[in-house]
C-alpha cells in the first residue's frame, strides 16, 4: 500500500538505537505520519519505539559485514520503495541506506552519526568514498548531521545542512539537576554505554590497580569477547562494577545519581572518533557531572569551550595514573556547579529547526 505524500518513511540500521529512537519520535510528534523499517543487531536490545509508531522489523544486522549487510539492504530498500511509494520522503540512518536510496531516485533525508569508512582499513578507498559521501550529501533534501566535526571534515555547508547535536531526549525535561557535593577525594568514574573502546578498559585498569578508594562502574552491553574483558576486571578488582544494559533515557537519572565523573576516553587512531560529538557530553552537561575525554578530538575542543571536563592521552596508562592522583575535589565541584546553571537549551534536544526544513518539502 502506497504512503501518502506527507509520510516520512525511516530506515534505521539498529532497531535499540536511542538516538534513533529519539529522533523518530521527535519528528512525529511534530505532527507527520511515519513508519520505520529497521533492523536488530543482536546485542543492547532494549530500547524499543513506542507503541503509535508502526515498525517492520527487517532482520538481523552484523556490524562487521558491510558487504554482507549491503545485499540485505539492497533488497529490502526495492521492497521498501514498492511497499510505499516515490511521493513520501525516506530518511535514512546512515550511509549504506542512504547510498541505496539515492541511486533509486527517491527523495530523502540523510542523517550523519559516523564516517563508517574514516577508518585505517578503509585508508585506500578513503578518498573514493569521501566523494560519494559528499554526492549523497547533494543529492539528498537534507543532511542531519550529529557534530560540528562532520561538517569540517565534509567540508558541507549551505542550507540543507542542519546540524543536530546528539542532546538527551526531551523526556528528561524538567530533571532535578543537583551538583555533586562531594566532601572527600574519593570518586565514583563511570563509562555509560556501549563498551567497545580499549581506552576505557585502560582507564578501568588503573583505577582498579592503583586506586583502591575510588571505583569504576560500566554500564551498558557489549559484543560477547567485550563483556569477558569488563568480567575479568570485575573479578580481578574489588572497585570495579559491572551492571549490565539500562535503557535510555528511562534508567539515566537513577544511573547517573551514583556517579561523579563520566569516562568518555575514545581511542583516536580513527579520524571518525576523532571528529565525533557523542551523546555523553550532554549527559554529563544534563546531571551535572565532569567529563573525562580523549586529547586532539573534536570533543575536546567542545569540553574546553564548555570548561565541562578533563582532557588527556586516553592512551597513556601513565597519564591516566597522573591524572587520578592530581584531580582536585574543588576543581570537579566547581565544574559540576558550572554545569548546573546552564539552560535546558543547551543540553536537551529541539528540533524544532530540523521539522521547519522537513514541512518546506511538503
Amino acid at each position: 500500500m502506497k504512503t501518502s505524500p506527507a509520510t516520512i518513511v525511516f530506515i534505521v540500521p539498529s532497531l535499540s538505537q536511542p538516538r534513533c529512537i529519539k529522533r523518530v519520535v521527535s519528528i512525529c510528534d511534530s505532527g507527520y505520519n511515519c513508519v520505520v523499517y529497521g533492523y536488530h543487531r543482536g546485542i543492547y536490545d532494549v530500547n524499543t519505539f513506542p507503541e503509535y509508531v508502526p515498525v517492520h522489523t527487517l532482520g538481523e544486522m552484523d556490524n562487521g559485514k558491510v558487504f554482507d549487510n549491503l545485499r540485505t539492504m539492497r533488497k529490502d530498500v526495492k521492497n521498501i520503495i514498492t511497499e510505499n511509494g516515490n511521493d513520501c520522503v525516506y530518511y535514512c540512518f546512515g550511509m549504506l541506506s542512504a547510498a541505496l536510496f539515492a541511486s533509486k531516485g527517491v527523495r530523502y533525508i540523510y542523517e550523519i552519526s559516523d564516517i563508517p569508512y574514516a577508518y585505517p582499513r578503509y585508508e585506500k578507498l578513503i578518498f573514493l568514498l569521501k566523494a560519494l559521501d559528499r554526492r549523497i550529501i547533494d543529492h539528498s533534501l537534507l543532511t542531519v548531521m550529529t557534530s560540528g566535526g562532520f561538517k569540517k571534515y565534509l567540508k558541507a555547508d549551505g542550507d540543507k545542512i542542519v546540524l543536530q547535536p546528539n542532546r538527551v531526549s526531551a523526556l528528561l525535561k524538567g530533571t532535578n539537576r543537583t551538583p555533586l557535593a562531594l566532601t572527600e577525594n574519593r570518586f565514583r568514574f563511570a563509562f555509560i554505554g556501549a563498551i567497545r573502546y580499549n581506552t576505557v578498559f585502560k582507564f578501568a585498569e588503573v583505577v582498579g590497580k592503583e586506586f583502591p578508594q575510588h571505583e569504576f562502574h560500566f554500564y551498558g552491553g557489549a559484543k560477547a569477547e567485550t563483556l569477558e574483558k569488563v568480567e575479568e576486571l570485575v573479578k580481578t578488582y574489588e572497585n570495579i562494577e559491572y551492571h549490565g544494559l539500562f535503557k535510555s533515557p528511562g534508567d539515566l537519572v537513577s544511573i547517573y545519581k551514583n556517579v561523579d565523573i563520566v569516562i568518555a576516553c575514545y581511542d583516536i587512531a580513527s579520524q571518525n572518533e576523532r571528529i565525533l560529538e557523542p551523546n555523553k557530553l550532554y549527559e554529563s552537561l544534563c546531571f551535572c557531572k565532569p567529563i573525562v575525554v580523549s586529547d586532539g578530538t573534536y570533543l575536546a575542543d567542545r569540553v574546553k569551550e564548555l570548561q565541562c571536563g578533563f582532557v588527556l592521552d586516553g592512551q597513556n596508562q601513565h597519564e591516566i595514573s597522573s591524572f587520578i592522583k592530581q584531580i582536585d575535589l574543588e576543581e570537579v565541584i566547581e565544574i559540576s556547579q558550572r554545569n548546573a546553571l546552564l539552560q535546558e537549551g543547551e543540553y536537551i534536544d529541539d528540533v524544532t529547526m530540523l521539522t521547519t526544513k522537513i514541512h518546506s518539502l511538503f
